[in-house]
């Protein structure tokens, strides 16, 4: 059992490693640390569309698009301003894309 998660229990070694070190540092430090991740600004998709708060922008190379185990973002997302007097898409075009992923997908598995 142990061989089949070693990478699991390193990680969580590492984790345990890490919060050690942080109770041992003074918390104005670990406030001030917490407070430069500017968790209260919003992670931006695009020039429009500012994205949700609370989290950290990371960008991924576009390489990952070509890996074998990419799978799409399952949330679309509208670029552009929001307005209720903006037509919304056919739900039923969407619908149709979504079972030619999911097709590809069982395919692929």
């Amino acid at each position: 059992i142990v061989a089949k998660n070693k990478k699991g229990f390193a990680l969580q070694h590492r984790a345990a490693i890490c919060v050690d070190v942080e109770s041992m540092c003074p918390l104005s430090w670990r406030q001030k640390v917490f407070n430069s991740f500017d968790f209260d600004k919003p992670c931006p998709f695009d020039q429009a569309d500012e994205g949700p708060s609370g989290g950290m922008q990371v960008f991924e190379p576009a390489s990952v698009r070509n890996s074998p185990f990419y799978v799409p973002d399952r949330i679309i997302r509208y670029t552009g301003e929001a307005s209720p007097m903006d037509p919304w898409d056919d739900p039923d075009e969407d619908g149709e894309q979504f079972e030619e992923v999911q097709d590809d997908l069982e395919q692929d598995l």
